[in-house]
Formats: structure tokens, C-alpha cells, sequence
């Protein structure tokens, strides 16, 4: 992928409104969870790999600190903002895998309530519960973003962006 494509595809996902994720949601369960949540009791070996993959899926905000732990030596980092954004990866990291985890089990319990003729109400409410997660982990990762901001200087802003999306793309 281009970075053109890369771009548009971000700025189409910022154009989502709740109801086209929730309907997303209930399309992709069928296909995926099924994995997901099979694979998620195998050996630590696959853990760290399945809880990057777990991320992605739950949410399509950047993962900053992926670059920041992947490739911060390319940002000429202070002693300072390495503190800094190892603190904020060791409060913030263990909230956002267990809100991932609850998303990942409501989506199968989604899944298997439909698949046993649960009402319309009640899978629509489990939705709305992993909508409300979502939310939570979208409010971590701008909270990290601006955090990013505040603590980066505008060049090292620009690398780390680069970086993002030279590994992204």
C-alpha cells in the first residue's frame, strides 16, 4: 500500500459514526472471533502476537508506543521522555489488553447468543457494550497521542510519524 492508500483508508475510519462500527461489528463476528477466541488460551509463546492482533482488531486508532518500544532509539530520546513513556506504557498497557479482552469475550458471547436465537434486544445491547469499550481504549490511545505531543519535540513528532507508518504500511 501506497501512503496515499494509507491515508485514505485513515481518514475513511475517521469518518465512521457508531452505528456503521456496531454494524461492522456484527458482520465481522461471524468471521473472526471464532479464531481470535480459540487462540487465545494457547501457550504464552503466541500471547504477546495475539494481543497485538487483539488490538488492532478492537481498535483502529495508531499504536504509538509500538514505535516508541520498536524503534525509539531512532528519536534521539531523553532520559526523561524514555521514563516518561515507560511509565505511561506500565499504567496504561495492562487497561487496554484487559478492555481488549472483555471486547473479545463479549464478541463471542455475541456470536453464540445469536447463533441460539437470542433476541435482537439482547444481542443489540451486547453491542452497545462493546461499543462502550471501544470508546474506553479510543480515550487511552489519544490520551497517548497527546501525551506524544506534549512530551515529543516537533521533530521527533515527525520521525515518530514516519516511523508509524513505514511500519504500518
Amino acid at each position: 500500500m501506497n501512503l496515499l492508500n494509507v491515508m485514505f483508508w485513515y481518514k475513511q475510519i475517521e469518518i465512521m459514526n457508531t452505528q456503521i462500527i456496531k454494524l461492522a461489528v456484527i458482520l465481522f463476528l461471524g468471521v473472526s472471533v471464532s479464531a481470535y477466541a480459540q487462540d487465545m488460551n494457547k501457550g504464552q509463546g503466541q500471547s504477546i502476537r495475539k494481543e497485538k492482533k487483539m488490538i488492532g482488531h478492537v481498535n483502529p486508532l495508531p499504536n504509538y508506543m509500538k514505535v516508541i518500544v520498536n524503534k525509539g532509539d531512532k528519536l534521539d530520546l531523553t532520559e526523561t521522555q524514555k521514563e516518561n513513556f515507560s511509565s505511561w506504557q506500565t499504567v496504561n498497557n495492562p487497561k487496554v489488553m484487559k478492555l481488549t479482552k472483555e471486547i473479545m469475550y463479549l464478541e463471542k458471547e455475541v456470536n453464540n447468543l445469536s447463533l441460539k436465537k437470542e433476541s435482537k434486544e439482547t444481542l443489540l445491547s451486547k453491542i452497545d457494550e462493546i461499543a462502550d469499550l471501544r470508546r474506553k481504549i479510543a480515550i487511552i490511545k489519544t490520551k497517548c497521542r497527546d501525551n506524544l505531543i506534549k512530551t515529543l519535540s516537533e521533530n521527533q513528532w515527525e520521525k515518530l510519524l514516519v516511523l508509524y507508518k513505514t511500519s504500518e504500511g
